[in-house]
């Protein structure tokens, strides 16, 4: 999940530079070092953030300090909020690391639980509820800065 320093000392091309670069990185290591590894059920490594499993990796977005949420997703019914409780965690955590997040949103379509998916719509419109703006398919959330 994280940026490994010793198997890739070098930053990626296009990827942010120095403190954008060394935020992302602090991000990502807080992330994997308060929320570890696990397997999903399907045999997967994610982190899981309660019932909630999330996959976060480096971002490059005009050489600022952004990751990607890649999924999120839980085991769990639609509407017991486990999704917004991970999502609102890694939102407060890339607030105070000053990293953006952005997503492709993209509904869940497959397995068990189909029926418990949220449409496309729905599935955008639960983003911004949380702070993400629409830019094309994609979505965005600039970290917010934190009050005194």
């Amino acid at each position: 999940m994280t940026w490994d320093e010793s198997k890739h000392p070098r930053r990626p091309a296009g990827s942010p530079s120095g403190g954008e670069f060394t935020r992302t990185q602090r991000f990502l290591s807080e992330l994997e070092k308060r929320f570890p590894d696990k397997k999903t059920p399907s045999g997967l490594m994610r982190s899981a953030i309660g019932p909630a499993f999330v996959l976060v990796e480096p971002g490059y977005r005009d050489k600022k300090a952004t990751v990607n949420l890649s999924e999120i997703w839980s085991s769990g019914a639609k509407g017991e909020g486990a999704g917004s409780a991970a999502l609102k965690t890694i939102t407060r955590m890339a607030d105070k690391a000053g990293v953006g997040i952005d997503l492709e949103p993209q509904a869940f379509r497959a397995g068990k639980n189909k029926g418990h998916a949220l449409s496309d719509q729905e599935l955008r419109s639960w983003y911004e509820r949380h702070g993400f703006k629409r830019s094309g398919d994609k979505m965005t959330r600039k970290p917010k800065k934190e009050k005194p």
